[in-house]
């Protein structure tokens, strides 16, 4: 009776459930072309772009030589593709204005006699911004030497296009250390700084020392 009232009979009926499947199957096809698009067509030329990644660890040695791991800071910078830059869960890498002038005067021969190795720390927290030029609270008395940053190491990472430098800062008073930055001269105030980096706060005491390691991977 109430399909005769609205004058569909069972083939009728059929035919609609057919037309529901229909577009349902398509729609389904089609959200899936769009899902594989993602994961197996976009995310892999992110990797193919992601041309800069930094990489910072933090370990505290005590002054009665014990360790504290204080974890690592990851960033990178994805190159942009078609005018879209493909965001990643990490934060981008922070290379300085400065720095990368330093880069290409340094291809140029123009600052052959300066070399990016020494880690200087300190205590602002704002974050860092590819304009920055120094740290923004730079420690001087706290560390030991006063006034003079840790020199560090140059070594190459696990392959060769990645630049690794280890520098520890030792500590002759307290401090709550949130900033790290690698420059091109030892003494505080000055010099090239190439890169900044905020982290939550590592409180050092008089004897205690941070060590930076710092990877740099170029792709």
């Amino acid at each position: 009776m109430a399909n005769e009232s609205i004058g569909l009979g069972p083939e009728d009926l059929r035919h609609a459930k057919r037309k529901v499947v229909a577009w349902g199957t398509a729609c389904a096809v089609l959200a899936a072309s769009l899902i594989y698009s993602l994961f197996f067509g976009l995310v892999p030329a992110v990797k193919e772009y992601n041309a800069i990644r930094e990489k910072l660890c933090m370990q505290v040695v005590h002054r009665d030589g014990s360790r504290s791991d204080k974890g690592c800071v990851e960033r990178e910078r994805p190159q942009q593709r078609a005018g879209l830059s493909f965001a990643l869960p990490s934060a981008h890498a922070v290379v300085t204005t400065v720095g990368k002038g330093f880069l290409v005067d340094a291809w140029q021969n123009i600052v052959e006699m300066e070399i990016m190795k020494f880690h200087g720390v300190g205590t602002g927290t704002n974050a860092a911004a590819a304009g920055d030029t120094a740290l923004q609270t730079e420690i001087t008395t706290q560390i030991n030497p006063d006034s003079t940053r840790a020199t560090g190491s140059l070594t190459e990472g696990a392959s060769a296009n990645i630049f690794r430098t280890v520098g520890t800062v030792s500590f002759d008073g307290s401090a709550a250390v949130t900033e790290w930055g690698l420059f091109s001269q030892a003494a505080t105030g000055g010099g090239t700084m190439f890169s900044r980096i905020v982290f939550s706060a590592i409180n050092v005491s008089n004897g205690d020392s941070i060590q930076f390691t710092y990877d740099l991977t170029v792709n």
